[in-house]
């Protein structure tokens, strides 16, 4: 199989190469391959893959705290969690 695998500079190039049909197949973070002219078919079982999780924290120093925790507070909110869920990841 090494011999197949073609290694790409950046997630925008995976999806390219696979649109384009220089390649069958693309691994990378779902919410990536839910491009046009992509077929997901899944992500890996559990036991294969593995979670990234995002982490939000307003520094000591900003200058726009309120602004700052609002963008905190959507993102965990349900408008937020609904385009999350579209893009086929998982909030939690």
């Amino acid at each position: 199989m090494k011999a197949k695998m073609k290694s790409q500079p950046n997630p925008a190039q995976v999806v390219a190469v696979v649109v384009k049909g220089e390649a069958e197949l693309g691994i990378f973070l779902i919410n990536v391959l839910t491009a046009p002219g992509l077929d997901v078919v899944g992500p890996f079982p559990a036991e294969l893959g593995e979670n990234v999780v995002f982490t939000g924290a307003v520094g000591l120093e900003s200058k726009d705290t309120a602004a700052a925790k609002a963008l905190i507070d959507y993102l965990k909110g349900l408008a937020a969690v609904a385009i999350v869920k579209s893009k086929g990841m998982n909030p939690s």
